[in-house]
């Protein structure tokens, strides 16, 4: 899905269509889940986030701004409901809202795919630091570019380059030395 047919998500969304929040949800879920993951660095705390930043965008749909990618504003949205849950803020989005929604729950861990990711986040990303972790989670896992990681991270592009091809770097020497390669 591009960002034109993201918009029109959020058209649908702003409309009182949950289709569209379904397909925004199977579009971005992973690559906020990974992003959550990369600031909590707690598997169950990151779909907990990942879930309520899906809340977050049906009940606030209203400030998301035309023109913009879709995914960006969700991104945004996850590291500010990430960093909430890191600080032992309480939840944005009440029992009543989330069951309302009724978004069924993916998880990883139910393929293949899902096991060598929850295998690669284990053994290889924590290995990185904080900072490279999360530009690398938003370039590569999240598909952001490095306009709008910069605009997220609050960082020159040449910087979030910078730290992403670094991060790619570490990341090659710890599979030299594993059984990954």
């Amino acid at each position: 899905m591009d960002a034109r047919e993201r918009g029109e998500c959020m058209r649908m969304i702003l409309d009182g269509q949950k289709a569209g929040l379904e397909e925004l949800y199977g579009d971005c879920f992973q690559a906020v889940f990974a992003y959550a993951l990369s600031i909590l660095r707690d598997w169950q705390r990151a779909e907990d986030a990942a879930q309520e930043v899906f809340l977050k965008a049906w009940l606030r749909a209203d400030t998301y701004r035309f023109g913009n990618d879709p995914k960006t504003w969700l991104m945004g949205i996850a590291k500010n409901t990430a960093l909430d849950a890191l600080r032992g803020g309480k939840a944005e989005v009440s029992d009543a809202d989330a069951a309302d929604l009724l978004i069924q729950n993916a998880s990883f861990d139910d393929t293949e795919d899902g096991v060598v990711s929850k295998l690669f986040w284990d053994r290889v990303l924590v290995q990185l630091g904080e900072a490279d972790r999360e530009i690398f989670v938003l370039r590569n896992l999240s598909d952001l570019t490095l306009a709008q990681i910069s605009g997220l991270v609050g960082l020159p592009v040449y910087t979030v380059a910078r730290r992403n091809a670094a991060a790619v770097k570490e990341i090659r020497q710890i599979l030299k030395g594993s059984e990954w390669v």
